[in-house]
């Protein structure tokens, strides 16, 4: 069964499925039952990385201590929400055509860079701050903290991209700078362990720290590793293009289009079938492509009117069959 969740409604906008809208979240002071342990965790599901390479940067070191989690995040009127069973699933894809998003969770601002926790099922998000969805839409805030991406690494220690960079929330809460680059975007993790992200082109940190700019690709975006981790791929304009995931310390190749002329590509996210599922950000829609033979598959429609975007996804769920998607804009608050 595929399951489609989305954070996509906003102010004065209808949207289908029904969310929670529990006003301003709360801070995050644990995962539930598990006796009160600091919250520190998000992302997509990732591989994991050591976290102590890389220099720390100026407002954040190695062994800093999170931001304190004792104040209520802003209060929000937009809405998350979630998309039905989807990714690790032989269902046919026009069965998931039909399918309809329902809502999560109302978040504030523009959110960004979902991500799933299988042990507890929570979505992280960046709305502003780093946040993290409840499986009952319940809302907490982990860390003050601007970002636009995330990944849940095997320990579940997180990575996320932001102002300052790559950073890394540990388990114990502490926060380092694993890589400098102004204005990081987004990021994927390698089996194993190098983190490939964007910023003003494509960055690569080996799991070892050592920090390398692969390219100065122009509006670099959404970027993802295929699951054989043999290409990797990056939305950039209207296009998203494809690379050979370079050998350790070499360069990345020149790539070639995978796909051209869609309405602003922003995240990208693969099924457990080698699907590829770019979100088009103009077109308020998740268009599948089958990476063989560069074909469009389809399109799932975000339930958003003008002027609210999509922006990313990421899969989740125990069988990684429920897609999650955010949308919204600048102006209007988002929606999981």
């Amino acid at each position: 069964m595929f399951r489609f969740v989305a954070f996509v409604c906003v102010v004065g906008v209808a949207c289908s499925g029904s969310g929670s809208d529990d006003g301003a979240a709360d801070d995050d002071a644990g995962r539930s039952g598990d006796g009160g342990e600091s919250e520190s965790t998000a992302g997509r599901s990732g591989a994991g990385v050591s976290g102590t390479g890389g220099n720390a940067g100026e407002g954040a070191s190695a062994g800093s201590q999170a931001p304190p989690q004792d104040a209520a995040a802003p209060h929000d009127t937009g809405v998350a929400g979630s998309a039905g069973n989807t990714g690790n699933t032989d269902r046919p894809l026009s069965e998931v055509w039909a399918i309809q998003a329902t809502v999560l969770a109302r978040l504030p601002g523009l959110a960004e860079g979902p991500s799933y926790r299988k042990s507890d099922g929570s979505v992280f998000t960046c709305a502003r701050n780093l946040i993290r969805v409840a499986p009952d839409g319940k809302r907490y805030r982990v860390a003050a903290l601007d970002c636009l991406g995330t990944v849940v690494l095997a320990d579940e220690s997180l990575l996320m991209t932001g102002p300052m960079g790559l950073l890394q929330i540990r388990k114990d809460n502490s926060i380092a700078v694993v890589a400098e680059a102004a204005n990081a975007n987004d990021l994927t993790v390698a089996a194993d362990g190098t983190v490939y992200f964007t910023a003003g082109g494509v960055h690569r940190v080996t799991a070892a720290g050592k920090h390398d700019r692969l390219s100065t690709l122009m509006g670099a975006n959404g970027i993802e590793l295929d699951p054989e981790g043999r290409y990797l791929y990056v939305s950039a304009g209207r296009n998203v293009m494809r690379y050979e995931t370079p050998a350790k310390d070499a360069p990345l190749g020149p790539g070639a289009s995978f796909v051209s002329n869609l309405g602003t590509p922003d995240g990208l996210a693969f099924d457990a079938q080698g699907r590829l599922w770019v979100a088009v950000h103009l077109d308020r829609a998740i268009a599948v492509f089958d990476t063989k033979s560069g074909r469009e598959l389809g399109r799932l429609p975000v339930p958003v009117m003008e002027p609210a975007r999509i922006q990313n996804m990421a899969f989740g769920g125990e069988n990684g069959d429920i897609l999650y998607a955010t949308a919204g804009n600048f102006d209007q608050n988002a929606v999981l």
